[in-house]
């Protein structure tokens, strides 16, 4: 029987390749999903670990943790919508359902806590001696490298963007949260003690 003239017959190493990888992606990411934060380091981890090379598999690893990550991100949404939270003295963290029952949190650390503020699926908040804290529920949360030892006043997200400022016109940004810049454009020597984002 002749073939219709517009069939395309693929070759039988192409449709192995991805067929293999279709199986060796699903056990490499779905069940590991917690420990990666984003689509960088997922690539990196599973193609270091795993021992993969070559363009069309780190395409398939890239695409596969985009997906994952979108994934991610949609539940942090749904666990921490309707949440408040609160920071103040000493390292305080109070989170709240309906801005009236309140519990307070474990932040592990002692300095005073200035700003918070929430973005990309995760809460920052910024502080004394430039402290950053990230949490993806508000429950738990993880200190992050600042780069910097001058006190954090205030932190917003907008645009894809983390922004805290601080004392001696301190200015840091971070599109993840967790890795942060310091910029030196703020234009002034004062400190600054506040930021926002109009949408």
């Amino acid at each position: 029987m002749d073939l219709p003239s517009k069939v395309v017959l693929v070759p039988m190493k192409y449709f192995l390749f991805s067929i293999l990888s279709f199986f060796l992606l699903s056990n490499i990411v779905f069940g590991q999903s917690s420990q990666y934060e984003s689509v960088g380091q997922c690539v990196l981890q599973i193609m270091d670990e795993k021992k993969l090379s070559g363009n069309k598999m780190f395409d398939l690893v890239k695409d596969e943790c985009e997906r994952l990550m979108k994934s991610k991100r949609r539940i942090k949404v749904d666990e921490t919508e309707g949440m408040f939270v609160t920071v103040g003295h000493s390292g305080t963290i109070l989170t709240s359902s309906d801005g009236t029952s309140w519990t307070e949190r474990t932040s592990g650390t002692s300095m005073s806590l200035r700003g918070v503020t929430y973005g990309n699926g995760m809460f920052v908040t910024v502080g004394d001696r430039g402290t950053i804290l990230t949490s993806s529920n508000g429950t738990s949360w993880t200190g992050k490298n600042s780069g910097t030892s001058v006190d954090l006043r205030e932190v917003t997200y907008g645009n894809g963007l983390f922004v805290t400022v601080g004392r001696s016109f301190t200015f840091l940004t971070s599109s993840d949260g967790f890795s942060w810049t310091q910029q030196r454009t703020s234009g002034t020597s004062d400190g600054l003690t506040g930021v926002t984002y109009s949408q």
